[in-house]
């Protein structure tokens, strides 16, 4: 496991196509803290989803959290088991970052396929246009991903597709709309 761990961590930082952080000071970039009212893309960079209904499950979860549902323009696509083809996922990736008006982006659910965009990622232009990131499962490779080649403070939660428990909901705020920092979260009752 060691000796494989370490030639994969070599491959990775030794190029494979990704850029490095340019910042010398290595200074994490915070993305402004999200308010009620403020846009919130839906996109799919992993797996497809199911039915039509996810997509509307999503959209009422992305709206009970006080947000403005931004859906991807390929979100719904389908190629394989993956939720469109890796350039479709992609782009609805980059375009959430590229849109001023979005200020928190939620993968729509995990399953395989992130991995496959990694090399193509524009980590500049994620680093020129910081913002909340928040996913689980196959997308930890993307909230990892950004946070060390964009340097961007990225959060590992819910994906918009998730069981969102009051509990959930709350520390989720906590989180990313409060200017305090988190603390320890107290256990679910």
């Amino acid at each position: 496991f060691l000796k494989t761990f370490t030639v994969a961590s070599g491959l990775l930082t030794t190029g494979m196509g990704w850029s490095k952080p340019r910042q010398s000071n290595n200074t994490q970039l915070k993305p402004a803290k999200v308010r009620v009212g403020d846009v919130a893309a839906i996109v799919s960079p992993a797996g497809a989803v199911v039915s039509t209904s996810d997509i509307d499950d999503a959209i009422a979860a992305v709206r009970r959290l006080g947000f403005i549902p931004k859906i991807g323009k390929n979100l719904g696509a389908r190629w394989g088991y993956l939720g469109g083809r890796d350039t479709e996922r992609l782009q609805d990736l980059h375009e959430a970052f590229a849109d001023p008006t979005v200020k928190v982006v939620f993968p729509i659910r995990g399953g395989y396929g992130t991995s496959r965009l990694l090399p193509m990622l524009d980590f500049d232009m994620i680093r020129r246009n910081p913002k909340a990131f928040v996913g689980f499962s196959d997308n930890t490779s993307l909230v990892l991903s950004m946070n060390q080649f964009s340097n961007l403070v990225t959060f590992y939660g819910p994906n918009a597709l998730y069981d969102w428990t009051p509990y959930t909901q709350e520390n989720l705020r906590r989180v990313i709309m409060s200017s305090s920092p988190a603390g320890v979260f107290p256990f679910p009752t």
